[in-house]
């Protein structure tokens, strides 16, 4: 299925369902000091959730990009990415948590075609110093719709989501795609491997607070904020082994390295003894670009997780590849001028 498909059938499926589509927003949010940028679906949506401003339908969908650097020391893997499209749907003061779980589970089995004994969903275990109890709704609710019991795993504050340092947020669900024994251990009901079961959308992000500081205080409204990144649902869809392995990003890694092969190179930069022809040298010198920033961050006590510096460190890094880019188009041009010769 393409990755446009794939938009489409998630769009569709909420339309069907009187949600109505509207626009995603800018990357950059205009009046939201505590997220640098859009780092969800639900961001700019922040005060419907809060009660301050009225949503234009009660029920809503879009596909929002993003960019989030919670999970930044994580980009390589075959599926944590930086800069993402986001499928959203919002419940806002409308249905919750049973309708929320019915609705991911008829788009992913019926729509979708997920197998649903690959299947795994999770809900939050609770936490008794917030004074917040298991889930047991959503943890009955997807036994009714048809997930096994020992498919559902309750866990802490992994599966408790707010946007940002203060906002909406509330207890989640979620719901992992078994990519198969290649990638990890069986699920022997304690150990779960994320490698192996991907994360495939956040079905369900019951917003039921507002925290500001340290404290949460109930919200008025009970909504629902759902998200799934279209790379791992191409990913899973498509039976890829990384979303680098998707049609929304596949060209440009084949570019990057047909960029890199020695045929392209004039001899003037294979002089250069700097790239290694041989196509190994080149996935080192970016890994000690890292590490080096990494000691840069370290030494001038940067906190590690300041959004701003991690963003800044990381442009550096798209810069580079950036140039690694430019070259390439120069290799091409002296592959042509040699073919054409002009």
């Amino acid at each position: 299925m393409k990755s446009s498909e794939i938009r489409e059938t998630f769009l569709s499926f909420f339309e069907k369902h009187k949600h109505l589509k509207i626009k995603a927003s800018p990357l950059v949010p205009g009046d939201d000091p505590s997220i640098l940028f859009i780092n969800a679906g639900m961001a700019p949506l922040k005060d419907y959730f809060l009660g301050i401003s009225k949503p234009p339908s009660p029920t809503l969908c879009n596909v929002q990009p993003c960019i989030r650097t919670k999970d930044i020391d994580s980009v390589g893997d075959r599926y944590h990415l930086t800069f993402f499209e986001m499928l959203g749907s919002w419940s806002i003061g409308d249905y919750f948590k049973e309708r929320a779980i019915e609705l991911a589970y008829d788009l992913l089995v019926n729509f979708f075609k997920f197998d649903p004994n690959k299947l795994y969903v999770s809900v939050y275990a609770g936490n008794s110093e917030l004074g917040i109890a298991e889930d047991n709704i959503s943890y009955n609710a997807w036994k009714q719709v048809g997930i096994k019991e020992n498919h559902i795993l309750k866990m802490g504050e992994d599966n408790f989501w707010s946007a940002g340092s203060d906002g909406p947020c509330g207890p989640c669900t979620e719901v992992y795609f078994d990519t198969g024994s290649n990638f990890g251990p069986d699920y022997d009901g304690v150990n779960f491997d994320t490698g192996r079961y991907i994360e495939i959308w956040n079905a369900g992000v019951f917003m039921e607070y507002n925290r500001i500081g340290e404290k949460l205080h109930p919200l008025k409204i009970k909504s629902v904020d759902t998200g799934s990144g279209l790379e791992r649902m191409s990913m899973v869809l498509n039976d890829k082994q990384s979303v680098y392995e998707t049609d929304l990003l596949d060209f440009l890694v084949n570019e990057f390295n047909l960029t890199l092969q020695p045929d392209y190179l004039p001899d003037f930069i294979v002089k250069l003894n700097y790239i290694d022809i041989n196509g190994a040298n080149y996935e080192s010198d970016i890994q000690q670009i890292s590490v080096y920033l990494n000691n840069l961050l370290a030494e001038n006590n940067l906190s590690s997780g300041d959004e701003q510096y991690k963003i800044l460190f990381r442009t550096v890094g798209l810069v580079l590849t950036f140039l690694f880019f430019l070259v390439g188009a120069i290799i091409l041009f002296f592959k042509l001028r040699k073919k054409k010769g002009f």
